[in-house]
């Protein structure tokens, strides 16, 4: 069963945070130029709330609210790592993005927390650091590319 909650982007051509801010803003807004734009202005505010690093390497942007259409999860692996995010932050490899959609179900915010869970264990972190293949990095989330 194909997972349509979780998106992997291995081997992502970025420079920047403003480059990874646009780009998941651009996968939630497709076709809204002006809610992308609105939702890159809620990632940057809530990382001015508190730190997006969730280990060496690795951050976690997330935003909730009524803007969001549909929960999603975006891995995001940078062709070569962002050197400065931010003052605090630097040589980010992963992003885990997640946009959650106020009144969620139970289901899927289950399934946020085992992933949140799943960060916080050091042994994953390793694996999602080291791997690059796509299959293999969907499958450390969870997610079947079968149909």
């Amino acid at each position: 069963m194909k997972n349509d909650l979780i998106s992997i982007f291995p081997n992502l051509a970025l420079k920047n945070r403003a480059d990874a801010y646009q780009f998941a803003a651009n996968q939630i807004f497709p076709d809204d130029a002006s809610k992308a734009h609105r939702l890159v202005i809620d990632l940057l505010d809530r990382e001015n709330l508190g730190s997006i690093q969730v280990a060496d390497h690795v951050i976690l942007p997330h935003v909730e609210g009524d803007l969001i259409p549909k929960t999603k999860l975006l891995v995001i692996k940078p062709q070569t790592n962002l050197r400065k995010w931010s003052p605090s932050i630097h040589d980010v490899q992963v992003m885990v993005f997640i946009f959650l959609k106020t009144g969620e179900s139970k289901r899927t915010k289950l399934q946020i927390i085992d992933i949140m869970r799943k960060l916080g264990k050091e042994e994953f972190i390793q694996l999602l650091l080291r791997e690059t293949d796509a299959g293999t990095l969907s499958e450390l989330f969870g997610v079947s590319t079968q149909s």
